[in-house]
């Protein structure tokens, strides 16, 4: 897959999240549990990250939340950033999701140098995510094609990309306004 089509997707993926419902200005009052910590597992890319999760908006039909994560094993240090769009009104919900992952690996070398290697992983995802109105436990389970952008180390503009499948799993807690 080469640049200008991931660019193609991405805006895809992008447009369709952001323009699938309106948000009015007279916002939906839910009295809801709007922030969940939780750890997540994943097939490929990071293989897990501890995360922050917040529903930042609601329409009649759809919720909206964003993630922040982290990552970080032995030489490698990744920041998951995500999007996700929630439908239903009670605790069940079908979730769409887009999260954008950096990545950065120093590699040591046995003559005293380093080298930082840089990658970015794109997750559009579709799933499953359960988070009751009142808050306590968190579970999400999502799908989709992971795309790894990978440039190497002496050329960040030279892009190798792969496409693998990924499934994700979270367990956490919702708690407070």
């Amino acid at each position: 897959m080469n640049i200008p089509s991931i660019n193609a997707l991405f805006l895809l993926i992008l447009l369709t999240l952001l323009g699938t419902d309106e948000i009015n200005a007279q916002e939906i009052k839910v009295n809801a549990k709007k922030n969940t910590f939780f750890a997540e597992y994943s097939l490929e890319g990071p293989d897990y990250s501890v995360n922050y999760d917040r529903i930042f908006a609601r329409s009649k039909k759809l919720t909206y939340t964003f993630r922040v994560g982290f990552f970080a094993i032995k030489d490698k240090t990744a920041i998951p950033l995500g999007l996700t769009i929630l439908t239903g009104k009670n605790d069940h919900h079908a979730s769409f999701g887009l999260t954008l992952t950096p990545q950065m690996e120093i590699k040591r070398s046995i003559y005293g140098g380093k080298n930082n290697d840089k990658s970015m992983y794109v997750f559009p995802s579709v799933g499953y995510r359960y988070q009751q109105k009142k808050g306590g436990i968190f579970l999400h389970a999502a799908t989709g094609p992971l795309i790894n952008m990978n440039p190497p180390a002496y050329n960040v503009w030279d892009i190798t990309t792969t496409v693998a499948f990924s499934f994700s799993l979270g367990l956490g807690y919702t708690f407070g306004k």
